[in-house]
């Protein structure tokens, strides 16, 4: 087979520029290093750029086979590479000071004499270096000085003798050995910036490395220069904090907590102590003032850790009570959030934070955090704040050791430069005793709800009409039930329950009976005691209380073997400590799911109880998401040790991806079990070690591709907006309402309906158009108004930026919006971005979004308004393959087929002309001469640098003829074979056979994949066509050589054929017990079975369906 180097050039390539990007940090005098230069053609792989602000240009040369650097190398060719190089110094020199030229390469020097001149590698070793220090050396070996002449001759090719002489001086050549090596020299050289041989520490900041290439190294980057702060931040140790995601202070910010935080500001300020602690009882709102602070002009919020993270009241999600409670992660969201401000202020590498505090211990990643919060503060100019939250959840851990309550530093550890704010329920037996009473620290307690406070909530409910005195019924309220926030939460709800008008004293009586005046445990138990006693109720207690998120009343039969509606009467006689909205059901507050664990784990029934809930889990495959919560918790509840490792096994790590579980959860589920009494150690550690394997697995997954999502519960898309929480001025918000309306809408449609009705329905749009809004923000408000205002459309006109990109995103979401009338309202517009409108036709063509008579509609007005040539064809290629009428587009797309040579795009390798062309010969074969087509493509190969003297030549001719082929076969009438093998195998292996840039260079890669697209779509109108054998064949044949590729497109015909059998062979190859996938890298092996799941599935169907008939 062909033996190409695919993408190792590449690679090569640019970890040399990586080496150069490490140098830059044991070197101050370098400034900066890019990765292929824009500024330059020839000298344009690797630029060193330094403090003196001279320039070193590296050009790269990699081979793959075992060649030697020679003199023809350096100088054959219609453009020889020695005067390549030397030209585009002569062009540049006088506006570069140009400190180095360099060649480097893994080609060995030549070491025969060749044409009488002595051996490359005597040249560069020997003679060369003396030609540096002197233009008009002579060797009086005769070999050297035929060498010297004929670098002489070609190099004055281009430049004059005294050019030539300063040219030299400043060029060089350099020898690397294989890609292998050039990495072993990045670890070495990281291990050396880290002051360790830690391999872990080292892959880390290898591969965290590596993965900046596909910014630095591709048109993503909004700079070419690498600076010495991108690198340092590379290498520092990334993760996503826990929680990751800011919890925004719920509607509607009461009045007493706004003037409670005037005052708690002013007096923190003041304080001479750098320990606070503020209490309150549970529900008294401490969470919410600590966002509502942390979201205040000029907050002192600096820092915030969450131990526990309320119910989210869109997604009703929690953490464990116990939540983040251990010092590691305590301490390692510090460190994750001051690296976060360091970065923002481009200071990680002034101060020298830490490269891979991932690695140290816990009490040394404490130490560090108070190294560096000083630090912060000089950056900030005043003392800096760090708040932790939930003080009590971490109290009530089980593990009081490891916990972080025990690792905070004391009043006197802690310095003038900053303070620790402590959030958390009243002092008592679970938090440390110097915590109580302590001079060092100053305490304050969370106000009392006001009448006012009482009134806006009690009108938020809609309890009552307007009618009604609601200052009278505030101060009723809190004279029955007191000013604690839960139980007058909870009064409001009793109060919805009534049917009003009630007199007050009506009112008072009934909130008497409801044991709201007492502790509001009372209050849950008189719930509770309203149900009738039973074993159903009992399951259904422990499962609310250990459920973590919103679970449907379905579910919860299932679980207790029991009808949906015996469930649901019993979860509905639960309200209001139990909640339902649409059928699925959570605890109002962790609070009630305190008091339910509470009560579960004291009762007499809890092991039979949990042994039924967890068989009926374990029977249902449709429960298992359940296991991560319900079972757990259960089983840890009972203290069942050897049923609690049972469950945590490599297959309930690997699975909890497929249910969304976070990585955090199972990584504390983990740490927690292994805390619980055991019996057997010996199987116990050879349990754990696959376990603790699989997860260390996981973890470098995550970090390396970059899925944080999975490291923390993904609660960030449900979080409630700005906009939702506060009553935003559209005058002064706009922007802010924008992005939340655009944030909510890709959240959940409803959501981003009602934010809208309540801000913009109505609201003049010429306003938005007027110069005050960037460019994203005009792109997010053509979306939303796309969604939700296409009706308040008609009067827009313009063509200024601003109208233009908010038509870009009136078309982007457009995408999916593809009815016969939606098409018509999509081109309200007279005036569209070119470019905008290519990519809305391409995807939506991709996508396969379009009906026939919405097709015809599209077309037409795209004919209507003369759109350029390759959208023409864009639409019209999709037509013809599925099938459409498009006569008119096809007679367009001949008619201005020269157009293609004219579209206006910058040279890339994804070239948009060659594809073009290619499509175009599709609609029009048979309809018009070969030659004009292929003169057509013979121009646009030269305007795309693939001439005859360019390597993208002959793959792009041989593309162009496969072509061909694949477009008689799409038009043959009697089914035949056209496609020879070669042409079929040429599909697999095309850039194998022609090599990885070749391939580049020609489209190539862009062009088989439609060309095997054409041939999946003949064959889905075409079933019984002979082809379709034969191309099953051939990837089955393709199995058994050195080189097999995997081809996504050509999965579906083994379905439309039913070679079962044959799909068989593949699918085991790909992603059997031993198959490739296992052994490849993540993003591979995922990419391969979510290809390979939908052609299993649909033959699995077939033969279900076979076997019932």
């Amino acid at each position: 087979m062909y033996n190409s180097g695919i993408g190792t050039p590449y690679w090569f390539e640019w970890e040399i520029g990586i080496l150069e990007c490490l140098n830059m940090l044991q070197d101050t005098s370098i400034e900066s290093v890019i990765l292929q230069s824009t500024d330059f053609q020839a000298l344009d792989d690797v630029v060193v750029n330094y403090s003196d602000k001279s320039i070193l240009n590296i050009q790269v040369k990699h081979t793959d086979e075992d060649a030697n650097f020679t003199y023809s190398f350096l100088a054959s060719g219609k453009k020889p590479l020695l005067n390549e190089l030397a030209l585009e110094w002569k062009n540049n020199k006088d506006n570069y000071n140009f400190k180095g030229i360099q060649i480097v390469t893994n080609k060995k020097w030549g070491p025969q004499e060749t044409d009488g001149k002595c051996s490359m590698d005597d040249f560069i070793s020997k003679v060369f270096p003396c030609l540096q220090d002197n233009y008009n050396y002579t060797s009086a070996k005769p070999n050297e000085q035929k060498a010297i002449e004929w670098y002489r001759e070609n190099l004055e090719i281009n430049l004059d003798s005294n050019e030539a002489a300063c040219f030299t001086k400043i060029f060089s050549f350099r020898k690397e050995s294989c890609l292998a090596d050039v990495e072993e020299k990045i670890r070495v050289k990281i291990g050396e910036i880290l002051g360790t041989d830690n391999s872990d520490a080292i892959d880390f900041c290898l591969n965290s490395l590596l993965s900046k290439l596909n910014i630095w190294a591709t048109s993503r980057r909004e700079k070419q220069e690498i600076t010495r702060e991108n690198v340092y931040g590379a290498l520092c140790y990334t993760e996503p904090d826990v929680p990751s995601y800011e919890l925004c202070p719920e509607k509607p910010i009461l009045p007493s907590r706004q003037r409670f935080g005037e005052t708690f500001i002013d007096d923190i300020k003041k304080n001479s102590n750098h320990i606070i602690f503020l209490e309150g009882l549970p529900g008294c709102g401490k969470t919410n003032f600590i966002s509502y602070l942390s979201q205040m002009n000029e907050s002192i919020v600096d820092f915030r850790f969450y131990t526990y993270l309320p119910v989210n009241k869109v997604d009703g999600s929690y953490s464990d009570d116990e939540g983040f409670y251990l010092g590691n992660i305590l301490w390692r969201s510090i460190l994750v959030q001051l690296k976060k401000k360091f970065e923002e202020n481009n200071l990680l590498s002034v101060v020298k934070f830490p490269l891979i505090y991932q690695f140290m211990s816990a009490s040394e990643m404490r130490e560090t955090v108070i190294h560096f919060l000083p630090e912060y503060a000089k950056c900030k100019g005043r003392p800096c704040y760090f708040f932790i939250d939930g003080l009590d959840h971490a109290a009530r851990s089980k593990d009081a050791r490891n916990s972080f309550l025990s690792q905070l530093p004391r009043p006197e550890e802690i310095g003038d430069d900053f303070y620790f704010v402590l959030v958390g329920q009243p002092i008592n037996d679970g938090y440390p005793s110097w915590m109580k009473d302590n001079k060092g620290i100053t305490y304050y307690s969370m106000p009392a709800l006001d009448t006012d406070d009482v009134v806006i909530l009690l009108e938020q409910s809609g309890v009552a009409e307007n009618t009604v005195d609601m200052e009278n019924l505030a101060k009723t309220v809190i004279s029955v039930i007191g000013n604690n926030v839960l139980n007058i939460i909870f009064a409001i709800l009793e109060l919805k329950k009534m049917v009003l008008p009630l007199s007050f004293e009506a009112i008072e009586k009934e909130l008497n009976s409801r044991f709201l005046n007492k502790q509001i445990d009372k209050y849950y138990e008189w719930i509770i005691s309203s149900q009738e006693k039973s074993l159903l109720l009992y399951k259904i207690e422990a499962i609310m209380a250990f459920s973590s998120k919103r679970i449907n009343a379905y579910d919860v039969a299932q679980m207790c073997g029991v009808e949906h509606d015996e469930a649901a009467f019993v979860l509905n006689g639960l309200y209001p400590i139990i909640v339902c909205e649409g059928d699925r059901y959570f605890a109002f507050h962790n609070d009630v799911r305190l008091f339910l664990q509470n009560a579960i784990i004291h009762n007499s029934n809890i092991k039979g109880i949990t042994e039924s809930i967890i068989n009926r889990i374990k029977q249902d495959r449709e429960l298992w998401k359940y296991r991560y919560d319900i079972s757990f918790n259960l089983l840890v509840s009972c203290k069942a040790t050897d049923e609690v490792l049972k469950l945590i096994d490599v297959e309930y790590v690997m699975d909890s991806a497929l249910y969304g579980i976070s990585f955090d959860r199972i990584l504390q589920q983990f740490i927690l079990a292994h805390q619980l009494p055991m019996d057997n150690l010996e199987e116990v550690c050879i349990h754990s070690s696959a376990v603790s394997l699989c997860l260390a697995q996981y973890a470098n997954c995550i970090q390396y591709y970059a899925k944080e999502s999975d490291y923390f519960e993904a609660q960030s898309i449900n979080k409630k907006t700005k906009a939702e929480k506060y009553c935003l001025n559209v005058k002064n918000d706009i922007e802010q309402i924008i992005l939340d309306i655009d944030f909510a809408a890709k959240a959940g449609f409803e959501r981003g309906h009602k934010l809208f009705d309540e801000y913009l329905s109505g609201y003049n749009i010429e306003a938005l158009l007027s110069g005050e809004l960037n460019k994203e923000t005009l792109v997010k408000a053509g979306y939303i108004f796309r969604c939700y205002g296409a009706d308040y459309m008609d009067a827009l006109t313009g063509n200024s930026n601003d109208y233009v990109y908010f038509v870009d995103g009136w078309l982007d979401a457009s995408v999916s919006i593809t009815s016969k009338e939606d098409i018509r309202q999509t081109f309200t517009f007279k005036w569209y971005n070119p470019d905008s409108l290519y990519a809305y036709i391409h995807q939506i063509t991709e996508e396969k979004n379009l009906e026939k008579e919405s097709f015809d509609e599209l077309l037409n007005i795209l004919l209507g308004m003369s759109a350029s040539i390759e959208i023409i064809i864009e639409i019209c290629t999709y037509g013809l393959l599925n099938s459409y009428k498009c006569e008119a587009g096809i007679e367009y797309i001949g008619n201005h087929l020269s157009d293609i040579i004219k579209i206006d795009r910058d040279y890339k390798y994804e070239d948009l002309r060659i594809i073009s062309l290619i499509k175009a010969n599709l609609c029009l074969f048979g309809r018009i001469e070969e030659s004009l087509v292929e003169k057509c493509y013979k121009e646009i190969l030269n305007l795309t640098h693939n001439g005859e003297s360019q390597r993208g030549y002959k793959p792009a001719l041989a593309q162009y003829d496969i072509a061909k082929h694949v477009s008689e076969q799409f038009y043959s009438v009697d089914r035949n074979d056209v496609l020879s093998k070669d042409d079929i195998f040429s599909l697999i292996y095309f850039a194998d056979k022609y090599g990885a840039g070749s391939a580049h260079d020609c489209n190539g890669y862009t062009v088989m994949r439609f060309l095997r697209k054409v041939l999946v779509s003949f064959s889905e109108h075409n079933p019984k066509a002979g082809i379709i054998d034969t191309i099953c064949k051939a990837v089955v044949q393709c199995l058994e050589w050195d080189k097999t590729r995997f081809i996504p497109e050509f999965n579906k015909l083994f379905c439309i054929s039913n070679a079962h059998a044959d799909f068989l062979k593949v699918a085991e190859y790909w992603c059997g017990e031993d198959g490739v996938a296992w052994r490849s890298e993540y993003d591979e092996m995922e990419d391969l079975c979510k290809n390979m799941i939908p052609c299993i599935r649909i033959l699995w169907r077939k033969q279900v369906y076979r076997g019932s008939t």
